[in-house]
């Protein structure tokens, strides 16, 4: 995932502040280490795995940050063979 503040510019440093979470039960497993990429700062990668077919809703957070100003998620979605996968709905709460 990628955090930019309105601007676009790139929020580096947040990996300990970005939280996914997932109802229990649902048969997904998430990581709890975020990862930043050391070549594109504010890009994100976390690990997540299930083991049943279908949809579940995913919440992401991250604490506040200081400077005050909203920011911006994007994310892109990729199976297990970093392919990316079309058309697969994501919703931020």
């Amino acid at each position: 995932m990628k955090l930019y503040d309105t601007q676009k510019n790139a929020i580096p440093d947040q990996s300990t502040q970005i939280k996914v979470t997932v109802p229990e039960a649902s048969g997904i497993n998430i990581s709890s280490q975020v990862i930043e990429d050391k070549i594109h700062p504010g890009e994100y990668t976390i690990s997540i795995n299930g083991t049943k077919s279908g949809e579940v809703e995913f919440t992401v957070s991250q604490n506040p940050v200081q400077a005050g100003n909203p920011v911006s998620y994007s994310l892109k979605v990729i199976d297990a063979n970093n392919n990316p996968l079309e058309e697969v709905m994501v919703s931020w709460r």
